[in-house]
Parts: C-alpha cells; structure tokens; sequence
C-alpha cells in the first residue's frame, strides 16, 4: 500500500473511541485496520461498516434514548430530531449505503476502494463523534 498518513487518521480515531466509551466500534475498527493491513479488503470493509453502524447507533441511543438497532434507522432518527442537517445527513446515508457494497459480501473490492472506504468512513465516524456525538 501507500504511505498515506491512514494510520495516524486510524490511531485518532480508535483512542477516541476508547476515551468515549464506544467498546463494540472499537472493537470492529481495530479488526478493519488489521484486515486492511493484512490486504484482506472485503473484511475490512464489513468490520467497517460494523464499527460506522454501532456508532451511529450508540450517539442516537446516548443522545435521544432511542432503542433501536438499525444504522440508518439511527441516521433518520438524527435527521428528525436536528442532530444532522439536511447535507450532513445525505452524505452520511451515501456512506451507509456505499458501505452495504463490496464488504464482506456481495462483490469483491481493490486495494484503493478499501483504502479510500477506511479514510472515508474513519473520518464519518469523527465527525458524528465530534459533532453529533457531543449533544
């Protein structure tokens, strides 16, 4: 791979998860950091979207009580009670979406796709925690 400065992004993220309380994303991050340095793209991708999942979950759950499971159940909830604006609520459903392709399954995935999926949704994720998660 190239020497992008993915893992200091990952390194940031993985201790704000630990500092906030957020074990389960953690968990699932730090197993799609180790598969995508092991060029296991398609695991990568699915502990990806395991770790932007829970976390979504986990801030409407910590913010509003909510009780349900779903990442974009949690995402329209966000949307509908002001927590994300209008844009910053599409750009992370595209995510979402994305992230449900070429993951663990259906499809198989490259070396950039992987790479860029992890850059993108690592910095998703701090976001959601540095600007949702802090209601």
């Amino acid at each position: 791979g190239s020497d992008l400065p993915i893992a200091d992004m990952t390194t940031v993220l993985s201790r704000e998860l630990e500092e906030r309380g957020f074990p389960v994303a953690s968990n699932h991050y730090g197993q799609a950091f180790d598969a995508f340095k092991a060029r296991r793209w398609e695991a990568s991708n699915g502990q990806l979207r395991s770790a932007f999942e829970n976390v979504l979950v986990e801030v409407a759950r910590r913010a509003f009580g909510w009780t349900g499971k779903g990442g974009g159940q949690a995402l329209e909830l966000l949307l509908q009670k002001g927590a994300l604006d209008k844009s910053e609520h599409e750009y992370l459903r595209g995510l979402w979406g994305m992230s449900h392709s070429n993951g663990s399954h259906p499809g198989m995935s490259s070396e950039i796709e992987a790479e860029l999926r992890l850059a993108a949704i690592t910095s998703a994720v701090r976001f959601v925690l540095n600007g949702v998660g802090e209601t």
